[in-house]
């Protein structure tokens, strides 16, 4: 896909490993075939992995099951449609000390960044403020606090770890290419 949009948007994208299943051997971003262009323009992106041994998950899954059949679903279809057009009219703005704490997260994760390793990207700041204003729109607030960029930092942070499978925050991990050790390892 070679284009420019010139529109914000918002793309749900699922995607599968190249052969089914997910190799523990292999990145991630290896084993699903979109160009590194694109991976970078993911707000996020979350791993679903089918482990048919671990029994904590197969319970989750039965009882996913069990609320999608609606044999136990606290709130009805027709509820949340209603719910989520009433909160679309809202359009946030972070408060004064939200904006300083998004700006001084950012910051100080963008400073950790050194000649090998780039650890946040201004596509990381938007998307966390996009996330704050979706936070704050599920209250229906027309603010967004302190909190909800709190809540946004941990998805973005979450994110890039499972992505990465690392502690730190590596976008090229993520994103773009080999990460700082793997380009060591090469050199």
């Amino acid at each position: 896909i070679d284009t420019t949009l010139e529109a914000r948007t918002s793309i749900l994208a699922i995607a599968n490993p190249k052969n089914q299943r997910f190799s523990s051997d292999k990145e991630l971003r290896d084993q699903i075939p979109i160009l590194p262009a694109l991976w970078s323009r993911f707000d996020i992106v979350i791993p679903f992995e089918d482990d048919p041994t671990d029994s904590e998950q197969n319970s989750a899954m039965a009882n996913y099951a069990d609320r999608v059949s609606g044999t136990s679903s606290e709130f009805s279809e027709d509820f949340l449609t209603k719910y989520i057009a009433y909160a679309r009219q809202y359009e946030p703005e972070l408060t004064e000390e939200a904006g300083e704490a998004l700006d001084e997260f950012w910051k100080n994760e963008r400073e950790k960044s050194d000649g090998d390793r780039v650890t946040m990207t201004n596509r990381h700041q938007d998307a966390m403020y996009r996330r704050a204003q979706a936070s704050a729109r599920l209250r229906l607030s027309k603010e967004a606090q302190v909190e909800d960029v709190r809540r946004a930092k941990d998805i973005i942070v979450t994110s890039m770890q499972m992505v990465s499978e690392s502690d730190e925050l590596d976008d090229d991990r993520v994103s773009a290419g080999p990460g700082a050790r793997q380009r060591e390892m090469i050199e």
